[in-house]
C-alpha cells in the first residue's frame, strides 16, 4: 500500500494565482494587478487505473484521480467568504472525458472519516470492513458543494459562516473518470474563484490566473503492469494523516465491487444508503408492512452505526401508489447521499423480519427530526378518514407522532417537519400538523437549492443571521 503516489514522470505543484484588480470585469483571467492575495496550489496528482475495465462501459478505460489542493494566503489577507477550484478535463486527442462521480460530495454537516470503494457503475459507495480496493476519506467540514458530476469539469466550492472566512489549508478531491479506450493523456486546466467581503476587497474585483498540466495515463498503466502482483492486488492508500512508505515505481490498482452494494462503516453520512435501492438495478423489494405504510429505516438493529454529530432524520410517508413510494425513496436518497444526513427509511431496513410497530416507535423516539411527507393517503389516515382496518401501520405511526406532539407541543413542533414534494400541496398534510398555521417545507427538487428551506431547518442555519448587538452599536457609532 502506498500513499501520496505521484505520476510516474514526476509532478510539480501548479499554482492558480489569486489577486485583486481594479479592472472592469467581475471575474478576471488576466495579468495580476498590484494586489496579490495568494494561490490555490495543486499538489502531486495520483492516478489509479480501475481494473478490470468496468463492463458497464465498453470501449472505455476508467481511472481514479486524486487532486490535492491548498488555499494559500499572503500574511494579513483575510479568509475569503468562499473559494472554488475547478478542473476542466479533456483527452489530449480531443476526446471527451466523463466524470462519473466525485467526493467529497455536498457537505452540510460535519462528516466523520470514512472508507469508500467504486461500484460497477463507477460511483463511490461506503466500503465494508476489510474490503479490498477501499480508500480513506478524511473528516469533512461544512460547507462543501460539488458540481460537474456527469460532465468534464468537476469543481468544489468551500464556504463558511465564520466571520474570519474560509481558513487556509489542505483539501483534496477524488474523481472517477471514463476516457476512450487507449487514451494516453488527459489535459487539465485548473482555475479558481473566490470572494471577499466588500470591506476586505477595497472596491477591487477578485481575479485568478488558471494553470494547466497533464495527467499521464499511459505512465500510470505502465507502472501498474510493472508492479508485482502483490502490489497490484493491494488496496488504495490509507488516510493521508497516517504515514506510509512511498513506492515511486508502482501505482496501486483500483478494483470495483461486483455486487454494487454499500454498507455504512463508521458513519459516512453521505453514503448512508442501500445502494441496491438507489437506482443500480437491484431486484430488492420492500417486504410487506402492516397497512402498507413506509417510514424510515436503519435503526439500532440494522447494523448501521450512527454518525456522530450528524442529524438523524426519520422519513414517514404513506404507500399511496408505487410512483409516490419511488419519489420518496429518491428524496431520502438525496438527503443521505448528497446532503450527508443520517436518514432512516424502511426500504433500507428489510434485511430481516421485524415488528414494525416497535421499529417505528424506536425511530420516532431516536430521530432528531421526523419528516412527514404529504400525500392524499397520509392526510386521510392522519385525519381519521379511512377504515381502521386499512393502513394500520401508518395509523399506529401517526398516532405515536400525535401522542408526542400532545405531550410536549413546544419541542415536537420544531421536531416535526411536514414536507411537500413536487406534485403535492400542503392540503395533502394531516390537520394535526397545522399545514396552514405552522411551517411546512416545499421541496421543488432533489437539489440543495430545491430543498434549501428544509435543510436550513434541519441544520439550524437560517438564511439571514441576526446581527449581534455590538455590531449594531458600531454601526450607530459610524453615523455620528
Amino acid at each position: 500500500m502506498t500513499d501520496r503516489v505521484p505520476e510516474a514522470d514526476g509532478v510539480r505543484a501548479a499554482d492558480v494565482a489569486l489577486l485583486l484588480s481594479d479592472g472592469a470585469g467581475r471575474w478576471l483571467d488576466a495579468e495580476p494587478a498590484d494586489i496579490p492575495l495568494g494561490a490555490v496550489r495543486v499538489g502531486a496528482r495520483q492516478i489509479h487505473p480501475v481494473l478490470p475495465p468496468p463492463p458497464a462501459f465498453p470501449g472505455h478505460d476508467a481511472y481514479l484521480v486524486r487532486f490535492p489542493y491548498e488555499l494559500l494566503l499572503e500574511p494579513d489577507v483575510p479568509g475569503p467568504l468562499w473559494f472554488e477550484v475547478a478542473f476542466r478535463l479533456s483527452c489530449a486527442d480531443g476526446s471527451a472525458v466523463v466524470v462519473t462521480d466525485a467526493v467529497p460530495r455536498t457537505v452540510l454537516a460535519q462528516q466523520a472519516p470514512s472508507r469508500v470503494v467504486l461500484d460497477e457503475l463507477l460511483n463511490f459507495t461506503a466500503a465494508e470492513p476489510g474490503e479490498p480496493g477501499a480508500f480513506a476519506l478524511p473528516e469533512a467540514l461544512p460547507v462543501v458543494d460539488v458540481f460537474g458530476i456527469g460532465g468534464s469539469t468537476p469543481r468544489w466550492r468551500h464556504s463558511t459562516k465564520q466571520t474570519d472566512g474560509v481558513r487556509p489549508g489542505s483539501y483534496s478531491g477524488w474523481v472517477a473518470i471514463l476516457v476512450p479506450e487507449g487514451c494516453d493523456a488527459v489535459d487539465v486546466v485548473c482555475s479558481a474563484r473566490f470572494d471577499l467581503g466588500p470591506d476586505d476587497a477595497m472596491g477591487c474585483l477578485p481575479g485568478a490566473l488558471p494553470t494547466s498540466f497533464t495527467l499521464r495515463l499511459d505512465a500510470a498503466r505502465a507502472a501498474t503492469v510493472a508492479a508485482p502482483r502483490t502490489a497490484r492486488e493491494s488496496a488504495l492508500p490509507p488516510t493521508p494523516t497516517r504515514p506510509a512508505v512511498p513506492a515511486p515505481t508502482t501505482v496501486p490498482v483500483v478494483t470495483i465491487r461486483a455486487d454494487a452494494q454499500a454498507v455504512v462503516e463508521g458513519g459516512l453520512g453521505a453514503e448512508a444508503e442501500d445502494r441496491g435501492e438507489a437506482g443500480l438495478g437491484s431486484d430488492a423489494r420492500v417486504g410487506a408492512r402492516p397497512g402498507g405504510n413506509a417510514a424510515g429505516g436503519g435503526g439500532a438493529h440494522s447494523g448501521v452505526r450512527r454518525p456522530v454529530g450528524v442529524p438523524r432524520v426519520f422519513v414517514s410517508y404513506a404507500h399511496d401508489d408505487e410512483p409516490h413510494v419511488e419519489q420518496v425513496r429518491l428524496f431520502a436518497d438525496f438527503l443521505a447521499r448528497d446532503c450527508g444526513l443520517d436518514v432512516v427509511l424502511d426500504r433500507w431496513d428489510t434485511d430481516r423480519r421485524r415488528d414494525w410497530y416497535l421499529w417505528a416507535a424506536e425511530q420516532v423516539r431516536e430521530a432528531d427530526f421526523v419528516l412527514v411527507v404529504a400525500s392524499p393517503m397520509c392526510r386521510k389516515v392522519g385525519d381519521g378518514q379511512i377504515d381502521n382496518t386499512r393502513h394500520r401501520g401508518l395509523q399506529s405511526e401517526l398516532a405515536l407522532i400525535r401522542e408526542n406532539l400532545h405531550a410536549d407541543r413546544a419541542a415536537w413542533t420544531t421536531k416535526l417537519l411536514p414536507v411537500v414534494l413536487p406534485g403535492r400541496t400542503p392540503s395533502d398534510l394531516p390537520a394535526f400538523l397545522q399545514p396552514q398555521s405552522a411551517d411546512h417545507y416545499i421541496v421543488s427538487g432533489n437539489t440543495v437549492n430545491g430543498a434549501q428551506d428544509l435543510l436550513r431547518a434541519i441544520l439550524r442555519r437560517p438564511l439571514h443571521r441576526r446581527p449581534a448587538p455590538s455590531e449594531r452599536v458600531r454601526l450607530l457609532d459610524r453615523l455620528r
